[in-house]
């Protein structure tokens, strides 16, 4: 279908998905969203008899269905994903510049934000510089071991780099005891990605009510969901 990147004036709470304020999402395009682009691209008219020449008029209805109707015959470049921060193609080169990258058809939207430039050959000292910032930025969980601090970090780098892989894992963070920053592990991972929450939900147990909001959280784009005190199987 045809879409268009719409960036959410405030925060919201739709079919129990919560999004932050100017998280980007991806709708379908409509046909009056399409004549209004029309209008705005080209000057329709038509012949008036009544004014002896051309007076402007509204682009047709049958124009804007008809292009919707087109699919598998439009030239319009494929939309994989929005991102906000640079990230990694497939190849390993790096996706820094804003707007639609044509290699892999991602759209990078930083919004406000302005990223240092990022090495395309970095060095074994600047890896281990990087990881070591986000070390820092863990250091007030307490992670019971390594391992369990192993998987915090991939969880975040699993975020910024999502769209390079074919798949990629879930991540269950879990504790013995309440309050010990579970959910705000899972926040810190979105913060990290996209510069705000991640879209969040309370798990229903329903599979066919959760399939379907699945369904909608894919078509919108939303980069990192967090499903929230999870207490039946999932």
């Amino acid at each position: 279908m045809l879409v268009r990147i719409v960036r959410l004036p405030r925060a919201e709470s739709q079919d129990g998905i919560r999004r932050s304020a100017n998280a980007p999402t991806i709708c379908a395009v409509t046909s009056e969203w399409l004549r209004c682009l029309m209008a705005e691209a080209v000057r329709f008219r038509k012949r008036d008899s009544r004014a002896k020449g051309l007076v402007d008029k509204n682009p047709p209805f049958d124009y804007a269905t008809a292009l919707l109707s087109r699919s598998g015959q439009w030239k319009f470049p494929p939309l994989l994903a929005v991102i906000e921060a640079p990230t990694l193609r497939q190849d390993g080169t790096v996706l820094q510049v804003p707007g639609y990258d044509d290699t892999t058809g991602l759209y990078f939207d930083p919004g406000a934000m302005v990223f240092e430039s990022i090495a395309e050959n970095p060095t074994r000292e600047d890896a281990l510089q990087s990881l070591d910032d986000l070390v820092d930025l863990l250091s007030g969980f307490p992670f019971v071991d390594d391992v369990a601090q192993s998987v915090a970090l991939a969880a975040l780098l699993t975020a910024l780099t999502r769209r390079s892989f074919p798949t990629a894992p879930m991540f269950l963070f879990d504790a013995p005891t309440r309050a010990s920053g579970k959910s705000l592990l899972a926040k810190a991972v979105a913060q990290v990605a996209t510069g705000r929450e991640a879209a969040g939900m309370t798990y229903s147990g329903d599979p066919d009510e959760e399939r379907k909001r699945l369904v909608s959280l894919l078509a919108a784009g939303d980069a990192v969901l967090l499903y929230d005190n999870i207490s039946t199987p999932l």
